[in-house]
């Protein structure tokens, strides 16, 4: 029987640290976007090697803001997959963008480069490539494409924390990246949080004046924004469980090794990891709501969507 991944087990294995955490957070008197998220923010940047890093309530709005920063806007198109998240298509339309879903590769099942340039229009402006599975896409092909076509790179590391393409980290590549710390991720809290991550100072800036209202730092709303902002109780734990990240991960690769160990001389196709990819596993299609914004037949998606088992990998396995 395979052991499931488990949040509660994942608590009780840096109980200790995470109480200390919460209890420090509510003896601060300090609960929203205090010295917890500043000092998470700075940490998670340096981890990745990158200048800012801006904490926000979830990657579904860490993604919509993305857009908005970049100066994505109603009608303008979004090329991305659908083998994914079905965050990273409803940040597209709730930015007011449209979808457009290319196929992805066999081996990898991430973005195929090679579809980007045919689903290019006069209205393409950014390309949100997936890395799925904990599994970087292509960025090498998808950079040289994006530069070659001016459109904008939004990478959804929702997935790939610690993930690395020719030793640079997922999430560091295009002009933004995205993360997730939802519970079941390979950095997690015990509930919603996302960050967003760029060496841009400008885009950085607008970042955090849209996920607070607009706001600039005299409380003035600048320009239209929202309510996303990471609070300082996750933030506090994401610390914690940063600290542990290396440790963690070391666990995962061990159980990917396993599970490749143990299913290689079975009819199966495992997952392939190139040379310069460095598999952070997260783990080891089409909604009717999307529908309308299929243009073309995705048969490698609807194929491996058919055929995938993912297996549980996670630190408290």
């Amino acid at each position: 029987m395979i052991t499931t991944a488990n949040p509660l087990r994942r608590f009780h294995s840096r109980k200790d640290e995470i109480l200390s955490a919460i209890n420090r957070v509510l003896e601060s008197g300090e609960y929203i976007l205090g010295r917890e998220v500043k000092s998470f923010e700075k940490e998670f940047a340096e981890w990745l090697g990158i200048s800012y890093a801006v904490g926000v309530g979830n990657a579904t709005d860490a993604l919509e803001i993305s857009l908005r920063a970049l100066g994505i806007e109603k009608g303008d198109e979004v090329i991305t997959v659908s083998h994914t998240a079905t965050a990273t298509i409803a940040a597209i339309i709730a930015a007011g963008a449209i979808p457009v879903m290319i196929d992805i590769d066999e081996e990898t099942f991430t973005m195929n480069p090679e579809l980007i340039e045919e689903a290019i229009t006069e209205r393409t402006r950014a390309v949100i490539p997936a890395h799925l599975y904990g599994h970087p896409a292509d960025m090498n092909a998808i950079c040289r494409i994006a530069r070659e076509k001016n459109l904008k790179i939004i990478e959804d590391a929702s997935q790939a924390h610690g993930a690395k393409i020719n030793e640079r980290l997922a999430g560091t590549i295009g002009e933004i990246g995205v993360f997730s710390f939802y519970p079941t991720k390979n950095i997690a809290s015990f509930g919603d949080a996302g960050m967003l991550v760029t060496d841009n100072p400008e885009l950085a800036k607008r970042i955090e004046e849209i996920r607070q209202y607009g706001w600039s730092s005299s409380r003035i709303s600048m320009s239209f924004g929202r309510n996303s902002r990471m609070d300082e109780l996750h933030a506090a734990i994401l610390r914690v469980m940063l600290s542990h990240f290396e440790e963690d991960n070391s666990h995962r690769q061990a159980i990917a090794k396993f599970y490749l160990d143990a299913l290689k001389s079975l009819p199966l196709k495992l997952p392939k990891v190139n040379a310069e990819i460095q598999h952070a596993w997260h783990l080891y299609h089409l909604h009717p709501a999307f529908k309308q914004f299929m243009r073309a037949q995705l048969p490698v998606t609807e194929k491996i969507a058919n055929e995938i088992l993912s297996l549980p990998i996670d630190s408290s396995m």
